[in-house]
């Protein structure tokens, strides 16, 4: 039963020099091609909107003519997805879909369909002219690359590209919002509370895949916060946006952005992110700059939620009480005992995962280098009854979860 809270954090104002608005563009309810065009590879560059003349000319792929759709399967589609900033989605592509072929994806700020082989980028970007900025190579959350074209309206960012699906006959249609969506850190994640805010990559970090790194001794916020844009390339990315979205600082390599607060799906309200690359930290604040949370409160709330169950020569054992997750720690090197997998089932059969309320867990005596066990104690609950139930597991040399021994 493995409990999926939360997600990430940000930073606080270094003192000393001044911010800069990032964004320069002045929003309009027309096409725009910017005299440079803003990509979220490392060529990107400031840009500056103005009114789309004719359409963008992309050339086309070669299509597969050996096998055509039958016409009686084809059907239009409208691709829209969610605004980072407003409670509503104001922009959509137009397409042809192949429709026995499957279903697509939908989900917040991202949609998926299958395209016909008559179909492809090209040949949809000449029914789409509206606010198109430029073609460019995006690179998704999953670290591929695609050829790709990039819209712009209503101070929001939107990549179309089309991806292949190994075994698909037909290629799917893809839309999203470059925006990232971030957990709030667990204690405060009861009514799933998270934003979202302009990125170049469509991403959403969740707080468990941050706790799942943690628990490894990795940082997924390094990885794909940090580690795959710099202060400039986001810098740029911005200066698209309006002057009240983003803020930048040379002097303190910080970035103040604007975002929407969530409260289960719906947007609550506005909040901003300070992003922080001198510290690789960033700190969440209302919108009177008083502090919500920041990355440090992300690890300190991994820590509290473990207890220690005892030690045995090197290693200690630390288990979360409302779950079946256990740690090993051993010269401050934690390592997860138990598969993700195994955790869901530990105590099913006990019925925990449904009237559980709480474990308990202490290093058996007769431990030894070779055989480590944990004495667990379930206290169940239902339906105003009580009861205990006990069990032993048992543990290798490395710290590694063997068997349930009773």
């Amino acid at each position: 039963m493995r409990k999926k809270w939360g997600k990430v954090v940000a930073m606080v104002l270094v003192c000393g020099g001044c911010l800069t608005a990032c964004g320069t563009a002045k929003q309009e309810n027309h096409s725009v091609v910017p005299t440079t065009a803003t990509t979220n590879t490392t060529n990107n560059t400031n840009t500056k909107e103005s009114k789309a003349t004719s359409s963008p000319k992309i050339s086309k792929e070669e299509n597969n003519k050996k096998r055509k759709d039958n016409p009686e399967n084809l059907k239009n589609i409208k691709l829209s997805v969610d605004r980072w900033d407003t409670k509503k989605a104001d922009f959509s592509i137009e397409a042809i879909r192949f429709g026995t072929g499957g279903g697509g994806v939908v989900d917040f700020g991202q949609n998926w369909e299958f395209i016909a082989y008559e179909e492809n980028l090209g040949t949809v970007l000449e029914k789409n002219p509206d606010y198109f900025v430029e073609s460019l190579e995006y690179t998704d959350d999953e670290n591929e690359k695609h050829k790709a074209a990039r819209y712009f309206k209503n101070n929001n960012s939107y990549i179309l590209y089309e991806k292949n699906e190994k075994g698909r006959k037909h290629n799917y249609l893809c839309l999203v919002n470059q925006m990232l969506t971030l957990d709030y850190p667990k204690y405060m994640s009861e009514n799933q509370k998270r934003i979202t805010f302009p990125y170049p990559c469509y991403k959403s970090l969740s707080n468990w895949e941050i706790e799942a790194a943690w628990e490894n001794n990795e940082d997924l916020l390094e990885e794909k916060f940090w580690g795959q844009y710099s202060y400039e390339e986001l810098k740029k990315f911005y200066s698209n946006f309006e002057r009240t979205t983003a803020k930048c600082s040379d002097e303190n390599q910080t970035i103040q952005v604007k975002a929407m607060e969530h409260v289960y799906e719906e947007k609550t309200g506005d909040v901003s992110i300070v992003i922080d690359f001198k510290h690789k930290n960033f700190v969440v604040e209302d919108m009177r700059g008083k502090k919500i949370f920041e990355k440090v409160d992300i690890w300190e709330d991994f820590e509290k939620q473990y207890t220690s169950a005892g030690k045995v020569g090197g290693k200690e054992f630390f288990y979360d009480k409302y779950s079946t997750n256990i740690l090993c720690v051993e010269k401050g090197k934690r390592t997860a005992c138990i598969d993700e997998d195994t955790r869901d089932i530990l105590f099913e059969d006990d019925g925990f995962n449904c009237v559980g309320k709480s474990v308990e867990m202490k290093v058996s005596k007769k431990s030894n280098s070779q055989k480590i066990y944990l004495d667990a104690t379930l206290y169940m609950e239902e339906e105003g009854s009580e009861w205990e139930i006990r069990a032993t597991l048992m543990f290798d040399s490395k710290g590694k979860f063997v068997k349930r021994i009773s």
